[in-house]
C-alpha cells in the first residue's frame, strides 16, 4: 500500500497525502514548542506562534520522509526558499509535489530550517541549496551537522507516523538557534514599502473617510493547483498614516525584486478584493512606492454582469477579473486602443456598459480579461499613442486585478 501527494489544504495543514487505506488522508501541522527543550518565542496571548518568530532573514527548509529505520529509504525529499518577511508563518505554504508516494508504514518526518546567512557560512557541495539531511536528538529536536562546521538549524523537529492510521502528523517544531532568522545585518537591508490608492476614473486618491474601512496588504503571488493565489500567510499587512493622502507602509527585508502586488480590501459581507501589481522598483533612499486602485464597487458589478452573460457563468469569475483602464499622460482615458496582453484576451465594454464593442475601448478606455496570466504584459496601440511597457497584472483567483496602461504620444 502507498499514499501519493495531494494538493495542499488551506489553514493551519501544510499539505494533505492520501493513500488506499484508511483513513485515506493525512495532513502536516506545524505548532511551536512551550520547551523546555529549544522552547520557541511566546506572543503576546503568552502562547507559541508562528507570527512570535520574526524572520528578517531569507531561509530555506529541508522536508524529509524517510523509513522509520533506514535513513537511505527517502520516500520525499525536497529543499525550498522561504522569502524573509515578518515572521515564520510562511512555513505552512511549502508544497509537496503531486505524484510523491508515501507507503503506509511507519515513517518518519523531518524538517529543518536556516537561515541563508547560515547556509553561507557553511561548507555545503557544490550546487546544493541546502543540506542534504540533519540530526536529531532522541526528542526529536534539531542538532548540529558536524560535517558543515556545527551548523545548528533555526528551527526543526523530527517525528515518527503511522502513515494510514492517522489524519494529522502534528510537528511541534523546536527553536534551536531562531536568532539567526532575525539580526541586525539582515534588519539594515530592510525598506519601506509606501503605497496609495486611488481610485480610477477620477484617479484622485482616498480621501481619509474612505481609508478606515480598507485593508491594504503587500507581496507576491503564488501558484497552487492551477490557481493563482494571493495567501494572506503569504501578505504582509501594512499600516494606515492618517493625513490628507492617505497612506499605507510597512517596514520589510529587502531586496524585494520581481511583480508583487497590492491588495486592498473593505472588510464586509461579500466584498472582492482588488488586487494592482507592478515590477518591483526601489529608491536610493529605500523606499519602495506601490499604487493600489479601489475601482467604484457599481463599475466592478456592472462589468461582471457583463462578463457573466457572455461567458454563462454564475458567480465571480474563478480566474478572476482584470479591469483595465488605458489613459494618456493627462490622465484621460484613450478611445479606440487595442489590448493585446502577451497571455489572454480581452474584451471591450460599451461605454454604457450593457454590452460589447468589437473594436477596442469606449470613450472609458475600459477592457476586460478572464483569462490573462499574472505577469502579463500589456502591449497597446492607438492613433498617435504608444504605451509606456510598465502595466502588469493579470487574473487572481477572487479577485479583481486592475491594469493601467499609461499611452504616451508617439
Amino acid at each position: 500500500m502507498t499514499a501519493r501527494s495531494m494538493p495542499w489544504l488551506a489553514g493551519a495543514l501544510v499539505g494533505a497525502l492520501v493513500g488506499c487505506s484508511e483513513p485515506d488522508q493525512f495532513g502536516l501541522r506545524l505548532t511551536w514548542t512551550a520547551g523546555p527543550a529549544q522552547a520557541c518565542p511566546v506572543g503576546p496571548t503568552g502562547v507559541t506562534s508562528c507570527t512570535a518568530i520574526p524572520m528578517s532573514c531569507g531561509a530555506r527548509a529541508r522536508l524529509r520522509i524517510v523509513d522509520a529505520v533506514d535513513d537511505t529509504r527517502v520516500y520525499f525529499t525536497g529543499c525550498y526558499d522561504v522569502p524573509a518577511g515578518v515572521d515564520v508563518c510562511g512555513l505552512r505554504e511549502l508544497p509537496i509535489p503531486a505524484g510523491v508516494e508515501i507507503p503506509n508504514q511507519m515513517v518518519r518526518i523531518q524538517l529543518l530550517v536556516w537561515s541563508t546567512d547560515a547556509l553561507a557560512e557553511a561548507d555545503l557541495p557544490d550546487g546544493a541549496d541546502c543540506p542534504v539531511s540533519g540530526r536529531f536528538d532522541v526528542l526529536g529536536y534539531p542538532q548540529p551537522n558536524k560535517d558543515l562546521q556545527d551548523l545548528v538549524p533555526a528551527l526543526g523537529r523530527e517525528i515518527y507516523f503511522p502513515v494510514g492510521q492517522r489524519e494529522l502528523a502534528t510537528l511541534e517544531m523546536g527553536c534551536a538557534d531562531v536568532a539567526q532568522l532575525d539580526t541586525a545585518e539582515c534588519r539594515a537591508r530592510s525598506l519601506t514599502v509606501d503605497a496609495t490608492v486611488a481610485v480610477p476614473g477620477s484617479w484622485r486618491l482616498l480621501r481619509p473617510d474612505e481609508a478606515g474601512d480598507l485593508q491594504v496588504s503587500f507581496g507576491a503571488t503564488v501558484e497552487r493547483g492551477g490557481d493563482t493565489l494571493l495567501l494572506a500567510s503569504q501578505l504582509t499587512r501594512l499600516e494606515l498614516v492618517a493625513g490628507p493622502d492617505p497612506r499605507w507602509q510597512a517596514e520589510l527585508p529587502g531586496p524585494i525584486e520581481g511583480v508583487r502586488c497590492l491588495q486592498v480590501f473593505e472588510v464586509a459581507p461579500g466584498a472582492i478584493p482588488v488586487a494592482s501589481c507592478a515590477t518591483a522598483v526601489t529608491t536610493e533612499a529605500g523606499v519602495l512606492p506601490v499604487a493600489g486602485f479601489w475601482p467604484d464597487p457599481v463599475l466592478i458589478a456592472r462589468v461582471v454582469t457583463l462578463v457573466q452573460a457572455a461567458t454563462g457563468i454564475e458567480g465571480f469569475p474563478p480566474n478572476g477579473l482584470v479591469l483595465g483602464f488605458v489613459i494618456d499622460r493627462n490622465n484621460q482615458p484613450v478611445v479606440g486602443a487595442t489590448v493585446a496582453p502577451t497571455f489572454g484576451t480581452v474584451r471591450y465594454p460599451a461605454l454604457t456598459l450593457d454590452g460589447w464593442q468589437a473594436d477596442g475601448t469606449s470613450a472609458s478606455g475600459i477592457f476586460v480579461s478572464t483569462d490573462a496570466l499574472i505577469g502579463n504584459r500589456w502591449p497597446t496601440t492607438a492613433p498617435g499613442l504608444v504605451d509606456d511597457g510598465a502595466a502588469r497584472g493579470g487574473g487572481i483567483a477572487n479577485h479583481v486585478t486592475v491594469v493601467v496602461v499609461h499611452m504616451d504620444p508617439t
